[in-house]
C-alpha cells in the first residue's frame, strides 16, 4: 500500500500507538492514511479489533467499497448502519470481524444496550477511528462516546482503545478571538484524548502537487429592482406576527423552513397571480442570471467540466435543477444536472435513499451528469470526483462548511465561486469565514507548539473539569425528573386540549420508546387504515398504525408491536404537559420533570388480563 510523503509524515505517532488527530485538507487522503494505520494495527496482534466511526449513513458503505476494500483480502471487514439488518446483530458482528465501519449512533446504542446479547464494551476494540472528528463536542454522539471513554480512563480502566481522529477543519467553535479559538482547539483535543494534532510541516510541496488550491471568486448580483413576490411574502408574515401579538418584527422573519411553508401555503391560495409574476422577466431573481453567466463561462471554456452548486435547502436544489432543465442556453452547452440531498426525511421534499445517492454520484463519476445541485451532504466526506467549479449559491455557513465545499474543487485550475447579492449577509459571512480560517490555523499552530508538559497538563485539567461537569449535569437531570409526581401530571392533546392520560400511565422501552400501558387510553385515539412503513428493521418490535386524537384528529404517535403486544407509542411534541406548576410544551422527553419507569412485561400482563 503506497502513501504520499505527507501522509507518512502525519501517521508517525499513530503507528506508535499514540492518540492523535490528523488534520489534512479535503482530498488529501486522510482516509487512505487511516487505512494504513488500521492495517499495521491489525497486523501487530491477532486479537486487535478496529471500529471506524462516521457521522452519516452515506459514508459507511462508501468507506467499505473504496479505501477500506484494500484490507478485505487480509481481514474480516463489515459495515453497519441504521437501515441495515446487521445492526440487529452488532455485537455478533464485532465478535466475528476484525474491522467494523459504522455510524456513531450504532456504537453508542450498543454501548448503552442492557441486553447482554446486544451489548458491546469500548474495551472490545483496540483502535477507534473517528472520521470528521471536529464533531466531537457538546452533545453530539461522537462526544457522548468519548465522554464514556474519558470517564473510564479517569477511573483508571485499562485496555481502552487507541484513538485516531480525522478532519479537514477543526473550526473555531464560533469564536472570533484567538484566545477563544485556542480554547476550542484544546477542548477538541481533550475530548478525543489526543496527544498531538498532526499536520504537514515538512512535505508541503508534496501536498501542493496532489491537492491544488482552487481560485476563489465573488460573483455578486445586484438586488432586485422590483420584488412583488417578496413584498407579498413580507406582508403575509407581518399579518402573522401581528395576529400573534409579537412586537419584535425583524426584516428577516424567522427561519427558512418557516418562510418556505408560508410560501407554499400562499402559492396554493394565489397560484394564478403568482404564476403571472413568475413569467414576467422583470421579476426574475438576479442571482439566476449571474449563475447562468458563471456556468456558461465555465462550460464554454472547458466542455468536460464537472461542478457542484451548493444551496441551503432541498427545495432550492430541486428548483435550481428544474431551472437548468428549462434553460435552453445551458442545455445547449451540454450541461446535464441532477440533485444530491441527504437521506433524512423532510416535510418539504422527498428524501433520497442511500442507493439513490450512490446512483447519482456514480452517474456523475461516469460523466453521465456534469452538474449537481446539492445541500451540505456533498460537503463532507462523500467520495465525489474532482470538480472544476464549486458554486456556493446564497449560502450562510460556518468556516468548516466553507473549507469542505472548497475542497471539492480538486481539478487543476478549478474555481470556487461565491454567488450572492451585493452587500448581503451571505457575503459578509463568507468574508468572516475567511478570517476565521486564518484564526483557526493560528490557533492550531499555537497548540502544536505548546511545550509538551504544558499541553498534557492542560488536557488533563480539561478532562477532569469535563468529568465534574457531567456529574453535575446528571445530578441536575435527576433532580429535574423528581420535580413532579407522575400522578400529578396530565397529558393534553396539543390541538383540542383534551386531557387523555397521566404521566404515571407511561413506560419506556429500550430507554427511548415511550408507551402508554393504561388499557383505557385506547378510548381516546383512533388508528390509521394502514400500517406505517419504514425501511428500517428492529429486533424486538415493529411499527403498526399511526394514532391520532379521536376528538380532533391531531396525530399523537404510532403503535408499536412489542413481544406480541400492540402498544401506543407517543411523541411528546404532540401534547401539552400540564404539571402543578403550569402547562408546558416540549419536543424532547429528556426535558420532562417526572420519572418514567421502564416497561415491565409481567406488570403489563397483570394489567391487561
Amino acid at each position: 500500500m503506497e502513501l504520499r510523503d505527507y501522509q507518512w509524515e502525519v501517521i508517525g505517532p499513530a503507528l506508535e500507538g499514540k492518540n492523535i488527530i490528523i488534520w489534512l485538507p479535503t482530498g488529501a487522503g486522510k482516509t487512505r492514511a487511516a487505512v494504513y494505520v488500521c492495517k499495521k494495527h491489525l497486523e501487530s496482534q491477532d486479537k486487535n479489533k478496529v471500529v471506524v466511526l462516521v457521522n452519516t449513513v452515506s459514508l459507511v458503505d462508501q468507506h467499505l467499497k473504496n479505501e477500506f476494500s484494500f484490507l478485505q483480502s487480509q481481514f474480516q471487514i463489515t459495515s453497519v448502519y441504521g437501515d441495515s439488518l446487521q445492526k440487529l446483530f452488532f455485537s455478533d458482528m464485532v465478535k466475528s470481524h476484525d474491522l467494523i465501519i459504522c455510524t456513531a449512533q450504532i456504537l453508542y446504542n450498543a454501548l448503552n444496550n442492557q441486553d447482554e446479547e446486544m451489548h458491546v464494551e469500548l474495551t472490545d476494540f483496540s483502535l477507534l477511528v473517528v472520521d470528521e472528528c471536529h464533531h466531537t463536542h457538546k452533545g453530539t454522539v461522537y462526544n457522548k462516546i468519548m465522554e464514556d471513554y474519558l470517564d473510564r480512563k479517569l477511573k483508571g480502566q485499562q485496555g481502552l482503545p487507541q484513538i485516531l481522529g480525522l478532519t479537514a477543519s477543526l473550526g473555531t467553535g464560533s469564536s472570533t478571538t484567538l484566545e477563544a479559538a485556542k480554547a476550542h482547539i484544546l477542548e477538541i483535543c481533550a475530548n478525543l484524548d489526543a496527544e498531538r494534532i498532526m499536520s504537514i510541516n515538512k512535505q508541503n510541496s508534496s501536498l501542493d502537487c496532489h491537492v491544488p488550491c482552487p481560485k476563489k471568486q465573488y460573483d455578486l448580483a445586484e438586488p432586485r429592482l422590483q420584488d412583488p413576490f417578496g413584498e407579498k411574502l413580507r406582508e403575509i408574515m407581518t399579518q402573522i406576527y401581528t395576529y400573534l401579538n409579537v412586537s419584535d418584527i425583524t426584516a428577516n422573519f424567522g427561519t427558512k423552513c418557516f418562510e418556505q411553508q408560508v410560501v407554499e401555503l400562499e402559492m396554493k391560495e394565489n397560484r394564478l397571480s403568482f404564476l403571472g409574476l413568475a413569467k414576467d422577466s422583470r421579476y426574475e431573481n438576479p442571482k439566476l442570471g449571474k449563475l447562468q453567466q458563471v456556468l456558461q463561462d465555465q462550460f464554454q471554456e472547458l466542455k468536460s467540466s464537472r461542478g457542484i452548486v451548493f444551496t441551503w435547502t432541498r427545495q432550492s436544489a430541486y428548483s435550481l435543477h428544474e431551472w437548468v432543465l428549462g434553460n435552453q442556453a445551458l442545455c445547449a452547452l451540454g450541461i446535464k444536472s441532477d440533485v444530491l440531498t441527504g437521506v433524512g426525511p423532510s416535510s418539504q421534499t422527498k428524501h433520497m435513499t442511500q442507493q439513490e445517492q450512490q446512483d447519482i454520484i456514480q452517474r456523475f463519476r461516469k460523466g453521465q451528469l456534469n452538474l449537481l445541485f446539492s445541500t451540505s451532504v456533498a460537503e463532507e466526506g462523500l467520495d465525489i470526483p474532482e470538480c472544476n467549479i464549486i458554486i456556493r449559491y446564497g449560502l450562510m455557513t460556518n468556516e468548516i462548511a466553507m473549507m469542505q465545499a472548497r475542497g471539492r474543487a480538486r481539478a487543476p485550475n478549478s474555481i470556487c465561486s461565491i454567488l450572492a447579492k451585493t452587500n448581503s449577509k451571505e457575503v459578509a459571512r463568507e468574508r468572516l469565514n475567511e478570517t476565521l480560517e486564518i484564526l483557526m490555523e493560528s490557533a492550531i499552530k499555537w497548540v502544536q507548539e505548546m511545550p509538551e508538559k504544558e499541553y498534557h497538563q492542560k488536557i488533563a485539567k480539561l478532562q477532569h473539569e469535563g468529568m465534574i461537569s457531567r456529574k453535575l449535569r446528571d445530578i441536575k437531570l435527576e433532580q429535574q425528573r423528581q420535580l413532579h409526581d407522575p400522578d400529578s401530571v396530565l397529558f393534553c392533546c396539543l390541538n383540542c386540549n383534551l386531557a387523555v392520560c397521566r404521566a404515571s400511565d407511561l413506560r419506556k422501552i429500550e430507554n427511548m420508546h415511550h408507551i402508554n400501558i393504561n388499557p383505557n387510553f385506547s378510548l381516546y385515539y383512533k388508528k390509521s387504515q394502514v400500517c406505517v412503513e419504514i425501511s428500517r428493521k428492529f429486533k424486538d418490535w415493529k411499527l403498526g398504525n399511526s394514532i391520532s386524537c379521536e376528538k380532533c384528529g391531531q396525530i399523537w404517535g404510532v403503535e408499536m408491536v412489542h413481544r406480541d403486544f400492540i402498544l401506543p407509542m407517543l411523541a411528546i411534541k404532540n401534547f401539552v404537559v400540564e404539571t402543578p406548576n403550569g402547562r408546558q410544551k416540549t419536543r424532547k422527553w429528556s426535558k420532562v420533570t417526572f420519572e418514567i419507569k421502564a416497561f415491565d412485561y409481567t406488570e403489563y400482563c397483570n394489567i391487561t388480563f
